[in-house]
């Protein structure tokens, strides 16, 4: 224990398991003090909805209070914790006369394990797909404090479906070639925003042509199958346009668009439907404009309850490859879905803005 905190220190078991998970993520060592609005953004993260975290901090004797102190871990990760909501946890439907394949049986054992091992941080949790779209709320917050005018600006990227001899993770990694990146710094540099600008680029999946619910088995048609498809996200200080981006097209062989939106920061005010899918803590926060809500749209898992065997089945099995990657291997980190642009060698703006809010550290979580 690294200090002795003033703060009350919850009594309610499951609210002890939030406050010790969220100290983990935001650096917060037991006996020592952690804002309660983190316990609120784990739970948040683990499926509980609104009304039941008010109630767990009542019962906790915490409601009311600012910070709590953060107890001694113990005996409180013995088994999965999991939403009291009485809404049972349950595997990715599976049609009854459809095998699993290989790859998804391995990846839900592995899912298992990582849940029995109470470790929650990968990136097929819902509790990371949660903190992955607060950040980039926060993001757009900072930018809206700190710019008279702004620009949001949102790539997508689709390459079609794999060739026949082509598996689907193999696919995946060609979204972001080293030509697209060195693209990407000159034309920001060309505009004076490269020190300044914030963005992070993800994988997400798409059903291909035929649009249903097939999928990759290893020797499956590319019609109607799982495939990938990328976004980049920017935060821009100043007004540009989407002529200034036309670089990124001739930068490689995908199909790419690009949608520019400039803010007046005096009159920025929260969406709708970004607002609907936070909490009470988002009002308090500040307002934010529309792009975290196509971060969130792009992250699967925040569809789910608990991690990615929540998916309908083409995303569950798309995830399966992911993390399975090119060497097909659990031993290894898989194909990495979320990456935070560079601003230079070693910094990222994205993660600097996104850590003052006591955000969790990025890195690469694809493991």
């Amino acid at each position: 224990m690294r200090g002795d905190s003033d703060a009350p220190e919850p009594s309610g078991e499951t609210v002890r398991r939030l406050a010790v998970e969220a100290g983990k993520f935001v650096g917060v060592e037991a006996g020592e003090s952690l804002p309660v609005v983190e316990v609120c953004r784990q739970a948040e993260a683990n499926g509980y909805a609104d009304e039941e975290i008010t109630q767990l901090l009542a019962d906790a004797g915490v409601r009311h209070a600012d910070t709590v102190t953060v107890p001694e871990q113990g005996g409180l990760f013995g088994e999965l914790w999991k939403p009291d909501a009485g809404v049972p946890y349950t595997d990715a439907p599976t049609d009854p006369d459809t095998e699993t394949p290989d790859a998804v049986e391995r990846f839900r054992n592995w899912l298992e394990q990582k849940n029995n091992d109470d470790a929650m941080g990968h990136t097929y949790s819902r509790h990371t797909a949660n903190r992955r779209y607060a950040r980039a709320k926060d993001v757009g917050r900072h930018f809206v404090s700190e710019y008279d005018t702004f620009s949001t600006v949102l790539v997508t990227y689709d390459r079609g479906v794999p060739d026949d001899d082509e598996m689907v993770a193999e696919h995946a990694t060609g979204f972001y070639p080293r030509k697209v990146t060195r693209t990407r710094r000159e034309l920001l540099k060309e505009l004076g925003v490269y020190r300044e600008y914030a963005g992070v680029s993800l994988l997400a999946p798409k059903l291909g042509p035929g649009g249903d619910d097939r999928v990759p088995y290893p020797d499956a048609p590319n019609d109607g199958v799982v495939t990938t498809h990328a976004h980049s996200f920017y935060w821009i200080p100043g007004d540009v346009s989407e002529s200034d981006f036309a670089p990124l097209i001739d930068a490689t062989d995908a199909d790419v668009h690009v949608s520019v939106q400039t803010h007046d920061s005096s009159a920025v005010t929260t969406p709708e439907r970004v607002a609907d899918r936070g909490t009470d803590v988002d009002g308090a926060r500040g307002d934010t404009t529309a792009l975290p809500h196509e971060v969130g749209n792009n992250l699967p898992m925040l569809k789910t309850l608990v991690d990615a065997r929540g998916l309908p089945r083409y995303a569950e099995i798309w995830c399966a490859h992911m993390r399975l990657g090119t060497d097909d291997s659990l031993d290894t980190d898989g194909v990495s879905l979320w990456r935070p642009m560079h601003n230079g060698r070693h910094t990222s703006r994205f993660r600097e803005i996104a850590d003052e809010s006591y955000q969790s550290d990025d890195g690469d979580e694809s493991g």
